[in-house]
């Protein structure tokens, strides 16, 4: 089986840093809970300047995989299963770079040569798509596995119309695709 997972939401925790940077600077609380839609510009102090995080240095490359993700990720590609990484690049100069490194340095087995940047993940041809933005997944042709988070939960209704199959963590991810 091919696989494609998501990075930036689905294995890479970047809400982590952005946030704690975010929060220092503006003397805000905003948490990952409270960011109930995918426009995160709108739940922020200073608005669409949070997205000015993303052109730094770091931002990418220091962000810890969420728990589960590496273990998961390993079992499946244990099992013979291809996996690449799919991951619509962050508009900065560093996030290419940022994005292979990570991969090599948490699942080296897998590689920098799988991980594949581009905005359509409906022209990608495998049996599966994992990812955190339901209209990812919508043009994908294999299953979809929608990876649940706080800003993707105002679609959970009509996940199932869709062909949508979502996961509360990475131990239902290997569920649906073992």
């Amino acid at each position: 089986m091919i696989y494609f997972i998501d990075l930036d939401g689905v294995v890479v925790n970047i809400m982590q840093n952005w946030l704690d940077q975010y929060n220092r600077d503006w003397e805000d609380d905003l948490t990952t809970e409270r960011i109930t839609a995918w426009e995160t510009h709108s739940f922020a102090k200073g608005g669409t300047r949070i997205y000015d995080y993303m052109w730094r240095e770091g931002f990418f490359g220091e962000a810890p995989p969420y728990p589960g993700a590496i273990e998961a990720i390993q079992c499946l590609w244990n099992l013979n299963h291809t996996i690449y990484f799919a991951s619509t690049p962050i508009p900065s100069a560093f996030c290419p770079k940022e994005k292979y490194d990570w991969v090599e340095h948490y699942l080296p087995e897998i590689g920098r040569e799988n991980v594949i940047l581009g905005w359509n993940k409906g022209l990608l041809r495998g049996d599966a798509l994992v990812d955190d933005k339901p209209e990812n997944l919508l043009k994908f042709k294999g299953m979809k596995v929608l990876m649940d988070r706080p800003w993707n939960r105002d679609c959970a209704q009509e996940d199932n119309a869709r062909g949508i199959f979502r996961a509360m963590s990475w131990d239902d991810v290997v569920y649906f695709l073992r």
